[in-house]
């Protein structure tokens, strides 16, 4: 749900997007907030945000049309996940971020490296935004073959 997607938003410095499909106007859309500083990173955001929303659209057709419904997705893309460093983070504690059942962080898919300690239970590594990773994931959506 866009809420659960949100609250995952102040744990975050930069390259974090909220991608939501409007199924009034048939697209995709990404989210960045002003609040966030735009680094180089953020071209990775935008590299996987145009990839995420072709596949999407390849592998789920029925869902992702004219009057289908809402979709919200948090996703996060660059070298290192740009999260909010705190001192229990930097002591690589896996309780710094709460997972409580009832308010629920939606999944964050990270787009590049991950930690190797779980400090973001719900952050799930995606494939490295360029051309032999992310790329060529796409490429076999599309034409059923490896790069």
């Amino acid at each position: 749900s866009l809420p659960s997607v949100l609250r995952a938003l102040p744990y975050f410095d930069d390259t974090f997007g909220v991608m939501i499909y409007d199924p009034r106007r048939n697209r995709f859309i990404l989210h960045y907030s002003e609040n966030m500083r735009w680094i180089s990173g953020c071209k990775k955001l935008v590299t996987t945000f145009k990839f995420l929303a072709n596949s999407l659209r390849l592998l789920a057709p029925e869902r992702f049309r004219f009057d289908g419904q809402e979709f919200a997705l948090a996703i996060s893309s660059a070298d290192y996940p740009g999260i909010h460093w705190d001192d229990c983070l930097r002591s690589q504690r896996s309780d710094c971020i709460p997972v409580d059942e009832e308010m629920g962080l939606s999944p964050v898919l990270q787009f590049g490296s991950n930690f190797r300690e779980l400090m973001l239970p719900t952050m799930v590594t995606m494939p490295i935004p360029q051309q032999n990773h992310l790329g060529c994931y796409h490429f076999w959506m599309l034409h059923g073959k490896v790069c």
